[in-house]
């Protein structure tokens, strides 16, 4: 991606349809207080450090679906 880093990809991404959860993979040490920015405005839902194994992939993929689900489900219920 040379004129859009991934950050500004999640953020387009998530102005065009919020309930999409999305995983931050990085080869690089993420700085806590960056992530919990990013984590606070919701731009990402997950981290995985690379090298990524494959166990942890499919944890974190399955917990940010049951997460949207829940959220759908959240969204659907009328309070009267």
């Amino acid at each position: 991606m040379t004129e859009l880093n991934g950050m500004e990809f999640i953020k387009r991404i998530k102005d065009v349809k919020p309930i999409v959860r999305t995983i931050l993979m990085t080869a690089f040490t993420l700085n806590d207080n960056l992530f919990q920015a990013y984590a606070k405005q919701e731009r990402i839902n997950g981290f995985l450090q690379k090298p990524i194994h494959l166990e942890k992939l499919c944890a974190e993929v399955n917990n940010q679906l049951q997460t949207r689900d829940l959220l759908k489900q959240k969204s659907l219920i009328k309070v009267p």
